[in-house]
């Protein structure tokens, strides 16, 4: 049986998707795209600075796994709180199932996000895009950007909690 996709082999730092500005590329480069999966999943290595990851949201279209690579994650599903992951710590949350996850050291910290099926590097090329462009993105937008990829914001980010 001939193969309908080709490999992708990526050096350390690599991205393998185009995005529109240079800090989507430093900061969640895509290790294998919904393109290179033949939309099964995508991949990415998430770069994340001490106290950062994202607001509350939930998935409709995908599942998410998260491994942690390097530095230590909060990680918050259902409503549920972990303990702090170091290396190795493993975390899969199903679509449908509110969640969001922080690094909770000092430094800048990797955690490996694979998403399936693929596609949800366009939402970072979005924000992204629009975070270098305006600075700061008002609520509404970035809701509603949340939505055109099939995904509710739901509240605050992990350290941003009252």
């Amino acid at each position: 049986m001939k193969p309908t996709l080709a490999p992708v082999i990526l050096p350390p730092g690599g991205n393998h998707y185009p995005y529109a500005v240079d800090i989507a590329q430093k900061f969640a480069p895509c290790k294998v795209s919904s393109a290179d999966s033949g939309g099964a999943f995508s991949a990415f290595e998430n770069i994340t600075p001490p106290k950062q990851g994202p607001p509350l949201h939930l998935h409709h279209r995908e599942d998410e796994w998260f491994y942690v690579a390097t530095g230590k994650f909060i990680f918050e599903i259902d409503g549920k709180r972990t303990e702090e992951f170091g290396p190795g710590g493993s975390v899969f949350g199903p679509r449908g199932i509110s969640h969001r996850w922080a690094n909770s050291g000092a430094e800048n910290a990797v955690l490996v996000v694979l998403t399936a099926p693929g596609g949800l590097e366009t939402f970072f090329d979005e924000v992204t895009k629009a975070t270098a462009k305006l600075g700061h993105i008002p609520h509404d937008e970035l809701k509603a950007m949340y939505a055109r990829h099939g995904v509710d914001l739901l509240g605050p980010k992990i350290f941003e909690q009252s």
